[in-house]
């Protein structure tokens, strides 16, 4: 799954938290960045395919394979192995939390009370991103280390392409504006943003189902992807969509 529909399922999710508390404006758009910050960082490890990390990394820690191997393996620093696992997840949130806790001055109670609400934004922004990678090929991996240290991988499910899963986009980013608006109005805003991310879960989960496809095997999978877009979103939308993609400078 591409980074930007990472960072806003993220944000998407941290929504339900912000709108459970009382805290301030200015608290619940901070609980908005966790998720979105949770939503992207677990792909931190794919620093291993920086063109300089051989001559930087790999030669500070003498490592014996080149950066776009380590990528590819399956040691704890590899992509989809530490950061792709629910002790990654705690650990960044524990870290997070202690960093925050330090910046304000060694754990005054208002930052003990904010504090709890920004972790669990992470940690389901965190956990966001991993559910939606397990459901995308299995690559050299076999899906990701959700249960490390354990060595058995999960997912890898070929249910989407890596990208240009332009439906699921756009069922993130609805349900991630109806709880702005919800948290906005005020009313009732805690039960029914939940309520939102059920529901784009459930259509999530159907339009995944619908795709009726392997993307771990067969040939010219990003063309199958594209073409099953138009089919599900109509010529029109589809089109707006790809000229969207080809604005947006990263992968999407």
């Amino acid at each position: 799954m591409d980074i930007i529909t990472h960072g806003l399922t993220g944000i998407g999710l941290s929504t339900t938290v912000a709108a459970a508390t009382p805290s301030s404006w200015k608290s619940k758009l901070w609980m908005g960045v966790a998720g979105g910050f949770g939503g992207i960082l677990p792909d931190v490890d794919v620093i291993s395919k920086w063109g300089s990390f051989d001559a930087t990394f790999g030669k500070w820690f003498n490592l014996q394979q080149s950066g776009n191997d380590i990528f590819w393996d399956t040691h704890w620093y590899s992509h989809h192995v530490f950061t792709h696992s629910v002790i990654g997840a705690l650990f960044f949130a524990m870290m997070g939390a202690v960093l925050y806790l330090a910046y304000g001055k060694l754990m005054k109670l208002s930052n003990l009370k904010r504090v709890k609400w920004y972790a669990l934004a992470f940690f389901m922004g965190y956990m966001g991103h991993l559910f939606e990678d397990m459901i995308t090929p299995g690559g050299s991996w076999d899906g990701i280390a959700f249960f490390w240290p354990s060595a058995h991988f999960t997912g890898g499910w070929g249910k989407v392409w890596w990208w240009n899963n332009y439906d699921l986009f756009l069922i993130v980013i609805s349900a991630l504006a109806i709880n702005m608006a919800l948290i906005m109005a005020r009313y009732k805003a805690a039960l029914f943003t939940k309520i939102t991310v059920v529901a784009a879960v459930i259509a999530f989960i159907i339009q995944i189902e619908r795709r009726n496809y392997d993307f771990n095997h067969g040939s010219n999978k990003e063309t199958v992807s594209k073409e099953l877009q138009q089919k599900y979103l109509g010529k029109n939308i589809y089109m707006i969509m790809r000229k969207v993609d080809g604005i947006i400078p990263v992968a999407f």
